[in-house]
């Protein structure tokens, strides 16, 4: 079978769990099927893998971009003849082609965008490509119930969670001068760096004198990350921009925060800090609440002073670190095994072709 693989972004090029999410299914199903890769670039070119049916994105009009993913995408795969597409995004033209889309989160389709006129437009082309699309695979049953209320049939819908690469995240006993929390996600405004620092600063002072907060992450924002250096002045603040492997720094962590503002749609980050044995601070979202299961621990989005209370309590109790590390590391082993997803992936080309 002839499989096309789309994507927006793809590794090393980008580095988001989305794009992880690709690139694992990608890397198993060479071995499987005659697999070919579309994917857009906005870095370098080269760091895509060789073979990669190549486009570029670097034009900072979104709408441009889209237009041009769609035509050249298209080009491709009428070149490709594929009998199944497998794709992250949407933005590809129907030609009559088996599709499985993979969807990673709908945050910024659920709530009320009716007074957004782009948003608006954004959800109703969403939901049209949704219903005409054979199957969709939902990474949590947070982004399952979401599809479904946007009115897609639960039939068309299977659920298969995201994978994490425990063997990558090995159990490190820290000796940090500081206690040191990571904050690790894409250097974007919507993923709450900024309630970090405020929480920081909201400290007693001799804990906050014996806290170093690392942020750190692919760059996404330049103009936000200039606000996050000038609200961290005076505070023990480390950036960490465009990192190879963020999983050393989390393993060199005492503490893992995750205060994202989206409505995310599977929450890797904290997954990774429990195959780390690290405890999590997270912001309450149901789709976080599953990756954790029994043990995480929750703040309101946006609540800087909530976190705040957190820290402090994940730092003045060891006996708490403890028994969330360990029992966490186990929770992923069990629940969080890529070669599982795809399994999952495969039983839906089969019911397709």
């Amino acid at each position: 079978m002839k499989l096309a693989i789309l994507c927006r972004y793809f590794p090393k090029d980008a580095i988001g769990g989305g794009e992880n999410y690709i690139y694992e299914i990608w890397k198993r199903a060479k071995n499987d099927y005659d697999t070919s890769l579309i994917s857009g670039w906005k870095k370098d070119p080269n760091l895509l893998p060789e073979d990669t049916n190549k486009i570029d994105l670097r034009n900072k009009n979104p709408v441009y971009n889209y237009l041009k993913f769609f035509k050249q995408s298209g080009k491709y795969l009428k070149e490709i003849k594929p009998d199944l597409i497998q794709s992250t995004c949407y933005e590809f033209p129907s030609l009559g082609i088996p599709t499985v889309i993979t969807v990673c989160h709908l945050g910024h389709l659920m709530g009320k965008v009716d007074t957004n006129l782009k948003r608006r437009l954004q959800r109703d082309i969403t939901i049209k490509r949704f219903k005409k699309t054979n199957h969709l695979i939902a990474i949590s049953k947070s982004t399952m119930n979401d599809l479904i209320k946007l009115g897609i049939p639960q039939s068309k819908i299977s659920l298969a969670y995201t994978g994490i690469n425990v063997e990558n995240y090995k159990i490190k006993k820290t000796n940090n001068k500081k206690f040191t929390i990571i904050c690790p996600s894409r250097i974007s405004r919507e993923k709450g760096q900024h309630i970090a620092i405020q929480a920081v600063k909201l400290l007693p002072k001799e804990v906050r004198e014996n806290i170093k907060l690392q942020i750190v992450g692919f760059v996404n924002d330049e103009t936000y990350l200039k606000e996050l250096k000038n609200l961290s002045k005076d505070l023990d603040v480390e950036f960490l921009s465009n990192v190879p492997k963020i999983e050393d720094y989390i393993m060199n962590s005492d503490l893992l925060v995750f205060p994202t503002m989206m409505w995310e749609g599977f929450g890797i980050v904290a997954g990774e800090g429990l195959a780390c044995e690290k405890p999590v601070i997270s912001s309450d979202y149901p789709s976080i609440r599953e990756v954790t299961g029994p043990y995480g621990l929750f703040v309101k989005p946006g609540d800087a002073k909530e976190l705040s209370e957190n820290i402090l309590k994940v730092y003045k109790n060891e006996d708490l670190r403890e028994r969330i590390s360990k029992g966490g590391r186990k929770w992923i082993v069990d629940n969080y095994s890529w070669d599982r997803v795809y399994k999952e992936h495969k039983k839906v080309y089969d019911r397709i072709i």
